[in-house]
């Protein structure tokens, strides 16, 4: 997320556009009581809008991957097991318990596919953000797909 000057910080949304299969569009969230939107902002201040799919809807969370893509929420994310560095883990961000988390999509390391297993925070607060990638997304939509 990114901080403005006055200590706030930007939310951001991503969804994918109705009728488009192929990429995602990123900015705010606007909901009415028929349709969702994503309101893109151009560097000219105008804006553009776009009906997106609910179930594509994705906040970002704020946090990078290691090659610094964006993690939004239905983000799949793989990473080393902390107990056998040769066991790649695959992992969905999702929101649980009021936190940015990671949901296990294959057993590992004592967890079960669909345990709720790690707190997403930065590697100085002990946990493992910094060493994950974004391999994709639930949508089946590129990563580098986005607009």
């Amino acid at each position: 997320m990114e901080n403005t000057n006055d200590g706030s910080r930007v939310v951001l949304f991503r969804g994918k556009p109705l009728f488009n299969n192929y990429f995602f569009v990123h900015g705010s969230l606007i909901i009415s009581p028929f349709q969702h939107y994503i309101r893109v902002y151009r560097e000219t201040y105008k804006h553009e809008e776009y009906v997106v799919e609910h179930k594509t809807i994705g906040q970002f969370t704020g946090f990078t991957d290691m090659k610094g893509f964006s993690i939004y929420v239905g983000d799949i994310v793989e990473f080393v097991s902390e107990k056998d560095p040769n066991v790649k883990c695959k992992a969905e961000i999702c929101m649980a318990n009021g936190c940015w988390s990671m949901k296990i999509m294959e057993a590992y390391d004592g967890y079960e596919a669909g345990d709720i297993a790690i707190i997403l925070k930065r590697r100085n607060s002990g946990t493992i953000i910094d060493d994950v990638e974004v391999i994709g997304n639930i949508h089946g939509i590129p990563k580098k797909s986005t607009t």
